[in-house]
């Protein structure tokens, strides 16, 4: 046992060591630590193996286990101290993105581990919940358990203490009835474990954001309940914060991996906007054609240079057929080769290119125009999508309070009915 362990009031139970000279427990295999995990060298999990991935079972379908053993704490004052540890770890990793993801048989855990050797699975069961499990340092069983509704605190194995939704410690009888999912519980801990240490991948940034509001959710409801029960509250402020101040450097360290995070996966999201722009099946309005105009030429003194002066390389026209003079208006004669062939009169002002140009330049407004509309209303449909899915979160968080209240009710009522057998 480290120094450092010693400084933290739940090691201080002596519950399981008196349990051990007994002879009720015995030996663990080691599994040796594998320190935090370094994300971007981790392997992404294959496409097809990701499909195959289905939530974690419920209590009920886990395979049959012993029973876990049962006791209490060393100390009554210590109750809450494998809540409190528990709820330090997920202050320290906050909303930071996992570490590192594994799967066992057809389901998937995300696991998050502090720089001293703390750790911390999470996986989903169904749609209402996660399943998390808590271990310190080098121990080969987790010494806290929550699943969707209950938290189950062990000492080195012995299930000595579960707390209802509201935090609330729950008679000794209620302990004995749960003693067989714990049993399972700690089971289901064992092959996570293994299977953890054998093999890990990265967890990538979008997978993650579509699961955090449901995992910020049920931290926010955790919280809730430590600073709303009485005697929860009272060990807190008696421990002076002392496991939260433990991880307070974790905690920072965590909190910048998340803005790293975020701000990754909003550049991603900009590129792939950016792809799916350019990938965007284009329509002739799109691109309008360009539109040439051969405008003249003028010399320095505002006088237009000649045709055949303004492109030298161009080849000289043919001689035109000799015309007879003729008289002009002032009473001179027009030599033949200077005059031109009839023609009617072009109106005064005639603007045949500027016309041009003007619907040249009216095809192209109305073409930015449409290109505007359309990604406005991809934008609005965006938008749309994002609200959509706000919703469907908060939809999602009450009915995961309501659940939990429903719980609350049935833990109440098995506590009033096991008072009443008691008696």
């Amino acid at each position: 046992m480290t120094a450092h362990r010693k400084s933290l009031p739940m090691k201080s139970l002596g519950l399981a060591s008196v349990l051990v000279a007994l002879g009720a427990l015995g030996a663990c295999d080691q599994i040796p630590g594998m320190g935090a995990a370094k994300k971007d060298e981790l392997p992404a999990l294959p496409p097809a193996r990701l499909d195959a991935l289905q939530s974690a079972p419920d209590v009920e379908a886990l395979p049959d286990a012993e029973p876990a053993r049962v006791g209490t704490p060393a100390r009554a004052q210590d109750t809450y101290a494998y809540a409190e540890r528990a709820q330090a770890l997920n202050y320290a990793f906050e909303d930071a993105p996992p570490d590192y993801g594994y799967d066992y048989e057809d389901s998937e855990a995300w696991g998050w581990e502090t720089e001293d050797g703390y750790y911390r699975d999470v996986e989903p069961v169904g749609d209402d919940g996660d399943r998390y499990y808590y271990y310190g340092p080098d121990d080969d069983e987790p010494f806290y358990i929550r699943d969707e509704g209950y938290g189950y605190g062990f000492d080195n194995g012995i299930l000595v203490v579960i707390y209802d939704p509201y935090g609330r410690v729950m008679p000794i009888d209620f302990i004995r009835s749960r003693a067989g999912w714990a049993g399972r519980y700690l089971w289901r801990a064992r092959h996570l474990r293994e299977r953890r240490a054998a093999r890990r991948w990265r967890v990538e940034h979008d997978r993650w954001y579509a699961r955090q509001a449901r995992y910020e959710a049920e931290q926010r409801a955790i919280e809730q309940a430590a600073r709303e029960q009485a005697e929860w509250r009272a060990y807190r402020e008696r421990m002076e914060s002392r496991e939260r101040d433990h991880f307070e450097d974790e905690r920072r360290r965590r909190q910048e991996e998340a803005r790293r995070a975020q701000a990754d996966f909003e550049r991603e999201q900009a590129r792939l906007e950016r792809q799916r722009e350019r990938d965007r099946v284009r329509t002739p309005e799109d691109n309008p054609p360009p539109v040439i105009v051969d405008r003249p030429r003028r010399n320095d003194n505002g006088g237009i240079v000649p045709q055949d002066r303004q492109f030298p390389d161009r080849p000289a026209r043919p001689e035109r057929p000799n015309r007879p003079d003729r008289a002009n208006p002032n009473g001179g004669i027009v030599p033949g080769d200077r005059q031109l062939p009839d023609r009617p009169n072009r109106p005064a002002g005639d603007n045949g290119a500027a016309e041009r140009q003007r619907a040249a330049q009216a095809e192209r407004q109305a073409a930015q125009a449409e290109r505007q509309r359309q990604q406005a209303a991809a934008q609005a449909q965006r938008q749309a999508e994002a609200n959509g899915q706000r919703n469907q979160a908060a939809q999602a968080e009450r009915q995961r309070a309501a659940q939990a209240e429903r719980q609350a009710a049935q833990a109440e009522r098995q506590r009033q009915q096991a008072a009443a057998q008691a008696q």
